[in-house]
């Protein structure tokens, strides 16, 4: 049987598509630094207040829910001695 597809966004804001189209067109094709990818977040999100939003609200919850459960899990190695990052 063939699904339906159907388009959904993580967060229905008003706004959020085109500050991040934007921001993304502002820095293509640059070799951007972590800070910088950082900042387009940042800039992004300037005029939104998304902790308000209910499925931001849920899914920090779950966020939490699976940190208190399995915190013990580790994504990087303890003995990892440097990490190269860019200025």
């Amino acid at each position: 049987m063939k699904q339906k597809s159907q388009k959904k966004w993580v967060y229905d804001v008003p706004g959020i598509l085109n500050n991040t189209f934007s921001v993304i067109q502002d820095h293509e094709g640059k070799a951007l630094t972590e800070h910088q990818l950082l900042q387009m977040i940042d800039d992004v999100y300037s005029d939104i207040e998304i902790e308000s939003d209910p499925h931001f609200k849920d899914g920090m919850k779950k966020y939490i829910e699976i940190q208190r459960n399995l915190h013990f899990i580790k994504i990087m190695s303890i003995k990892m001695k440097f990490i190269h990052v860019r200025d």
